[in-house]
């Protein structure tokens, strides 16, 4: 083997290798959400919510996410619960937020976000942790119908 074939040989495992990388980043941030331009938020809810992968997220009257992962929690009685949501509903979410599980009108179980007072402008975070409440606090929005 000569060197130019070796230096083509070369040229084309590093390209290889790049593509590979590119796939796997792609790959990455479309599982990840931030492809998709969405956010985390994370809760701990009643195994009696049953909240299922799928539930929808709805703030204010407005569909705003969806659940992605239930698992249990390390909490008795409880089940960890991550949510993707559009940045539109993440920002204001704030330490007083709170989120609850309920039955809509069809009997599937959607959950409730309601963002509380101090939401934060910090563009930079993607993951929030909401307080999970048993039922929803007075005065609460209510899903659209």
């Amino acid at each position: 083997m000569n060197e130019s074939e070796k230096q083509r040989l070369y040229v084309g495992i590093v390209v290889t290798a790049f593509i590979v990388a590119i796939s796997i980043a792609i790959l990455w941030g479309q599982r990840s959400g931030v492809l998709r331009g969405e956010y985390i938020l994370l809760t701990e809810l009643s195994k009696e919510s049953a909240v299922s992968v799928g539930a929808l997220v709805f703030m204010n009257g407005e569909k705003v996410g969806s659940v992605e992962k239930v698992s249990p929690s390390e909490v008795e009685g409880k089940v960890a619960v991550r949510m993707w949501v559009k940045p539109d509903a993440f920002h204001p979410v704030g330490e007083d937020a709170v989120i609850w599980a309920e039955k809509n009108p069809e009997g599937a179980t959607v959950l409730q976000l309601e963002p509380g007072a101090k939401g934060s402008s910090r563009k930079f975070i993607k993951i929030k942790v909401v307080r999970g409440v048993d039922h929803a606090p007075t005065g609460a929005t209510k899903e659209k119908r």
